[in-house]
């Protein structure tokens, strides 16, 4: 049983980090979060526009539905974007103290 916990111990103390993140760190992940938000938003957008052409190009109101959907799924990708943008910019503006 001691072993067992021992064991357990040893795993779990090799899986906690030993010292915190650096600001660097932080930095870099907040900027690959922003850069990630972006590509998504463009991804999104690119699906919304050939979706629109071909509903355009078929003239057939019944796939609306289509746009709307895809519509609502790039809204999602441009509220994520900006809660990134707002994540990376409290890192560059310090914050005052009162």
């Amino acid at each position: 049983m001691r072993r067992s916990w021992f064991g357990l111990a040893l795993i779990a103390g090799v899986a906690l980090p030993s010292h915190a993140e650096s600001p660097h760190t932080q930095w870099t992940v907040r900027v690959l979060r922003m850069e990630g938000a972006a590509v998504s938003v463009r991804k999104a957008a690119e699906q919304l526009q050939s979706i629109s052409m071909d509903v355009a190009a078929s003239g057939r109101a019944q796939q609306a539905a289509r746009v709307r959907s895809s519509a609502k799924i790039l809204h999602r990708k441009v509220v994520s974007a900006g809660l990134a943008a707002g994540v990376l910019h409290e890192g560059i503006v310090p914050v005052n103290e009162d």
